[in-house]
């Protein structure tokens, strides 16, 4: 009898802290610049940052490479930023020293 109510607190405290996660709704700042393709294509090499975000909205994920020459930090290209908008493409910032918020070098769509 002990062993048979043991087992069922445990299975229902189990259970019971289960909590299913649902995925997170896409942000406000997404709802308020629709992602489509034609967007997308506005993109133009020598864009900063900023203007790209203001065409697409702020991305999904963004990485941050740093070249073999990124110790020079004075050349162009010293590190990159890449946007992956999920669905669209990736568009690629070349940065350095002199021009912090880079600007596109490449743009790669999906």
């Amino acid at each position: 009898m002990k062993r048979s109510t043991l087992a069922a607190i445990l299975a229902l405290s189990i259970v019971g802290c289960y909590t299913r996660h649902a995925p997170t709704p896409l942000s406000k700042a997404n709802e308020r610049f629709p992602r489509t393709r034609a967007a997308f294509q506005q993109v133009r090499g020598g864009m900063e940052q900023g203007e790209v975000q203001v065409v697409l909205g702020p991305p999904d994920t963004v990485d941050a490479v740093i070249t073999p020459w990124g110790w020079l930090t004075f050349l162009p290209g010293s590190w990159k930023y890449v946007y992956h908008y999920r669905g669209l493409g990736r568009v690629t910032f070349s940065c350095s020293a002199f021009n912090l918020a880079g600007s596109v070098s490449s743009i790669e769509s999906e």
